[in-house]
């Protein structure tokens, strides 16, 4: 389902799709993978779910994961050597709060493996990754 939001900077109408239980939207990219050494995923969501999966790429140990975990972004990324983990929490609040909230993760092959960049309404946080074995 399409609903109208806003628009974009280009000045066409942003699309949003709606989910309101166990539906999800599948992007097969395995015909043609994208290999690259700096990686950007920007999204938009509002919910008043506590917890949930926003965005799943990869297959098994090759995956990126962001959720909603206890109302926090909770960003989860496992490139084949371990996983990495990184909870950005809102200073007041929680993010199932109905309201829209803008993430944007990046990624750069070059950085130092324990350091990603996430930015949530705005907010650029710099997180320590957390390595779980």
């Amino acid at each position: 389902m399409d609903i109208p939001r806003d628009t974009c900077r280009d000045g066409k109408e942003e699309s949003v799709a709606t989910f309101k239980g166990n539906e999800f939207f599948c992007y097969d990219l395995s015909l043609t993978p994208i290999q690259s050494s700096t990686d950007e995923i920007t999204l938009s969501f509002r919910t008043l779910q506590r917890n949930g999966l926003m965005l799943h790429t990869g297959k098994s140990a090759d995956y990126v994961n962001l959720s909603l975990k206890s109302g926090a972004v909770w960003l989860v990324i496992n490139l084949g050597s371990g996983a990495f983990e990184a909870l950005v929490e809102p200073v007041n609040g929680k993010f199932n709060d109905n309201a829209w909230h803008d993430v944007r993760v990046t990624r750069n092959l070059r950085q130092h493996a324990g350091i990603g960049h996430a930015m949530v309404n705005k907010l650029h946080y710099m997180v320590d990754i957390i390595l779980i074995v």
